[in-house]
């Protein structure tokens, strides 16, 4: 992975990391990590962001195991903390919750980013209702 891009993901990790283990409810965490991943898109440029979620889409080893290990610890913790306050049904393990995450993911490589961010508040509002 390109190292600023590295680094700006580390950072991102660190942020979302904050909110996790912060006050906000599971429902208000969710928004804020979206908010926050709308905000860094919006930093970058048009068309590097374009180019990211292109290399992102056509090449299955963009993210490297050291990238992808922080990014399921941040689902696993939001998994228990939707489970906590009842927000995840009790009815999914972690592997249900991680494997909708997954088909989430490789859905949306297929897609530009301007049509992801106009569904921004759909797929939020999907994913949130859609565990209880």
């Amino acid at each position: 992975m390109n190292y600023v891009l590295l680094k700006s993901f580390e950072h991102m990790v660190d942020e979302i990391e904050e909110i996790i283990n912060g006050d906000l409810d599971f429902t208000d965490t969710f928004q804020a990590i979206i908010d926050l991943e709308l905000k860094q898109l919006k930093v970058f440029s048009p068309v590097f962001s374009e180019n990211l979620m292109t290399q992102y889409s056509e090449s299955p080893d963009f993210f490297d195991t050291d990238a992808l290990l922080p990014q399921a610890k941040i689902y696993e913790n939001i998994f228990e903390k939707g489970q906590k306050e009842e927000k995840i049904s009790k009815e999914y393990t972690k592997e249900d919750f991680l494997f909708i995450i997954n088909i989430f993911n490789s859905g949306m490589k297929g897609l530009s980013i301007e049509r992801l961010l106009e569904k921004t508040e759909l797929l939020s509002r999907f994913f949130l209702n859609g565990w209880k």
